[in-house]
C-alpha cells in the first residue's frame, strides 16, 4: 500500500454476501401449503372456465316486429296500439326476455316472455295511447340478469 496525502487507503469488497438462514421443517411446511393453495386456484379458475363454455344459455333474439294501431275511440280520444312480435331461441337452455314498447320515445309497455329452447314464439304486447294523432312505435329487449330480476 502507498500512503497518499490523506493517509492510507482502504479497499472494501463491492459485494457483501449475506450467509443463507438454515431451513428447517417449518419452511417446508410453508412452501407445501403455498403449493397446495396456488393448486387449488388453478383448479377452481379451470372449473369455472369450464362451467362458463359449457352450460348452456339461452340466446332469445327479437327477429320481427309489427304495429298495429286500432281506430280511434273519439270518447276517450285514443287509440291501441299492439306490437306483434317475433322471438327466437337458438340456445341450449328455455329462457325468459324482457320486451319493451315505447310510443313517441318514452316506454309506455313491457312484459315478459318464455321461450324455450331452440325454438320460436310468436307473442304481442298491446297499450293504449292518448291522442289519435300519429305516432312512432319501436319496440327492444332485455334479458334479466338473475332469475327474478327486472330490466
Amino acid at each position: 500500500m502507498s500512503l497518499q496525502p490523506n493517509g492510507p487507503s482502504t479497499y472494501y469488497p463491492i459485494v457483501a454476501r449475506m450467509p443463507r438462514p438454515e431451513r428447517g421443517p417449518r419452511d417446508r411446511d410453508r412452501a407445501r401449503t403455498d403449493l397446495i393453495i396456488g393448486s387449488q386456484v388453478a383448479l377452481a379458475i379451470v372449473l369455472l372456465l369450464l362451467v362458463v363454455l359449457y352450460v348452456p344459455r339461452p340466446n332469445i333474439r327479437l327477429t320481427a316486429a309489427r304495429f298495429e294501431t286500432s281506430p280511434c275511440n273519439q270518447t276517450t280520444s285514443s287509440l291501441v296500439v299492439t306490437a306483434y312480435l317475433f322471438l327466437a331461441n337458438t340456445g341450449k337452455s328455455d329462457g325468459d326476455v324482457f320486451v319493451r314498447l315505447y310510443v313517441d320515445g318514452p316506454r309506455r309497455a313491457s312484459e315478459d316472455f318464455f321461450v324455450p329452447a331452440e325454438t320460436a314464439v310468436n307473442r304481442s304486447l298491446s297499450v293504449e295511447v292518448p291522442g289519435c294523432t300519429s305516432h312512432r312505435y319501436s319496440v327492444d329487449t332485455c334479458i334479466p340478469n338473475s332469475k327474478y330480476g327486472t330490466c
